[in-house]
Order: C-alpha cells, then sequence, then structure tokens
C-alpha cells in the first residue's frame, strides 16, 4: 500500500510539537530561574522548588498526552488508507474493482490523454474478459464453485501481467478488464490472446468435472477510440460481446 507523500511531513511536524513542547518548558525554567536569581520574586525556596516541580509534571504529562495523541493519529491514518484501499479492490479475487479502473483511467484521460496513433508515448489500451457460459457454471456446480473460477482467472491474470505495467481489476459479475499503458491495439490484442489460451489450457482441479473454461476478450485502444475514458470502456465492452456472439473463446479488436 503506498503512502501519500505528505505523510512524512506529518510525522515531522508531529516529532517538533514533542520537541516544542520541552522548549518552552524549559524556556519557562530559565526565566523563572532568572527571576529568582535576580530577586525580581520574593518567594521561598520550597515555593521555588514546588514551582520547580508541578513546571515540570505539567510538561510530562503534555509529553504523555502528545505521545498518546500522535499514536491515536497514525492509527486512524492507518485506518484510513486501510479502508480506501478495501474501496478499492474486489473482496474476492483481490484484483482492483470497477471503480479503482475507472478512477485510473479518467485520471490518466484528464491528466495525460493516450495518444491517439500507433507508436506514440502515451497511446493506451483496454480490454475486457468476460468467462463464457459463467451462469450454467454456477447453476451447474453452484456459487462456490463460480467463486472458484473467478479466483483461479484471477491468478492467471496476475501471472500473465506480471513484469508489465498492466493492471488488472474485476469489473463485476464474470467480467474482468485489464488496463495496459502505453500498449498498443496490436500489443494489447497478443496479450490478450496469451490470457485467453492460458485460461483455456488451465486446469481447475478445484472444482471436479468442471471441463474446459474459456473467456471472450474484447480489446479497444486510443488508436481507435475518441480519446474519452467513457468511450474506451464502451468500445472494449462492445469488442467482448461481439467475441460471444461470434462464437465465444476469441478475442475481438475494436477497429471503430
Amino acid at each position: 500500500m503506498d503512502v501519500p507523500a505528505n505523510r512524512p511531513k506529518l510525522l515531522l511536524l508531529e516529532g517538533g510539537g514533542r520537541q516544542s513542547s520541552w522548549v518552552l518548558v524549559l524556556g519557562a525554567f530559565c526565566v523563572y530561574g532568572a527571576a529568582f536569581a535576580l530577586g525580581l520574586h520574593d518567594q521561598s525556596p520550597l515555593a521555588a522548588s514546588t514551582f520547580a516541580i508541578t513546571l515540570g509534571l505539567t510538561g510530562g504529562f503534555f509529553q504523555v498526552f502528545q505521545a498518546e495523541s500522535d499514536a491515536a493519529l497514525h492509527t486512524i491514518s492507518r485506518q484510513n488508507l486501510a479502508l480506501e484501499a478495501a474501496a478499492r479492490q474486489d473482496a474476492l479475487t483481490g484484483l482492483w474493482n470497477r471503480r479503482a479502473l475507472q478512477e485510473s483511467l479518467q485520471s490518466r484521460f484528464v491528466a495525460h490523454p493516450p495518444a491517439g496513433r500507433a507508436g506514440e508515448k502515451g497511446v493506451l489500451s483496454l480490454a475486457f474478459v468476460g468467462v463464457d457460459h459463467f451462469k450454467d457454471i454456477n447453476d451447474r456446480f453452484g456459487h462456490a464453485a463460480g467463486d472458484a473460477v473467478l479466483v483461479a482467472i484471477a491468478k492467471i491474470l496476475r501471472t500473465v501481467l506480471d513484469g508489465t505495467d498492466a493492471v488488472a481489476a474485476r469489473i463485476g459479475g464474470e467480467e474482468f478488464a485489464i488496463l495496459l499503458p502505453d500498449a498498443s491495439l496490436a500489443e494489447a490484442f497478443a496479450v490478450s490472446e496469451a490470457i485467453r489460451t492460458a485460461v483455456a489450457d488451465a486446469d481447475l482441479g478445484a472444482v471436479p468435472d468442471l471441463g474446459r473454461v474459456t473467456v471472450s476478450i474484447g480489446v479497444a485502444s486510443s488508436e481507435a477510440v475518441q480519446r474519452s475514458a467513457d468511450a474506451i470502456l464502451r468500445a472494449a465492452d462492445t469488442a467482448m460481446y461481439i467475441a460471444k456472439r461470434d462464437g465465444r473463446d476469441r478475442v475481438v479488436a475494436w477497429t471503430g
């Protein structure tokens, strides 16, 4: 989990708060000691020592309070980060969820609009992956088996995408998406074909008698799609359903 860039500054400020408390206490000691030495305060030694002890205890209590406050702030910060991560993660597979994918896509198009021609730096591609006949798997083997299939496919996605900048997400039900930064349509098609083959060849032993599981994949790229997050999402989704319509277990590229 990434820690926000401003977090070290917060830690510095918290540490500085504890240091400044003791600086103030020491300063008070110095001022009072100087006043006492110069005879500006006509107090007995007992009163002076009582004041010094009280001041020291106050500084100590403040130090304890500050430390406990810092610990509470750290706990809250960690909890907030964990909640934010959970809000962007699919609970079943551990992949990104639809929200995380859409936010990442939107931020890329707003901050750095993808290029529109192959070979240009910044071209972006997106693939939608749908498990074929998933309803039949759930109906025949139960939802636990369906979940096992989704987890197994998520693992295959991680394996195929390992070492690349691509990120996989589960966007709902039996559908996944793969965000491929700086990948042309041809490169995204090749990655999608590798995923399709890996799924078709996989032995999903977690579900006995399941047989061969396949996926249909639609690929879209900023090379051929109007440069907006919604447009590339729609194009990849349409291409995936064309793959299903044309017989499933195939990859279809959206060319406009």
